[in-house]
């Protein structure tokens, strides 16, 4: 009986320069066999969303060298079917976002990193 294997997703982490929170966070993602990838500041990030195809963003809402939607609407130019998932102390959304999850909830920041796979798989 054979299991299908889910499609290793392109993730990449926008975060303000915060160690251990980072780490923490790729830690779980990477717990998932994806592919992580780190930028600590805006313009680091949309340096790499031009450069390699991602389909999973997490934009924190702290970053200091830009407001954080406008980093996700320069990722929607760059990435029109990419997902981005908004990282606040809140889960109250950021504008342009299609979901928000709290800094404070790893358990729902991987179940939607495992419904954003799920869902691609079917695409696929």
């Amino acid at each position: 009986m054979g299991t299908t294997r889910q499609r290793r997703l392109g993730v990449l982490m926008i975060e303000p320069d915060a160690p251990g929170a980072l780490s923490a966070r790729k830690l779980l993602v990477e717990s998932l066999r994806h592919n992580v990838f780190n930028a600590y500041s805006a313009e680091e990030g949309l340096e790499l969303a031009a450069e390699h195809p991602m389909d999973v963003f997490l934009v924190h809402s702290q970053l200091s060298d830009m407001p954080p939607e406008t980093v996700i609407d320069k990722i929607r130019q760059l990435r029109p079917d990419s997902v981005i998932v908004g990282l606040s102390a809140s889960d109250n959304g950021l504008d342009g976002a299609d979901h928000c999850v709290s800094t404070y909830d790893p358990e729902r920041m991987v179940q939607l990193i495992r419904q954003i796979a799920e869902e691609r798989d079917k695409v696929a």
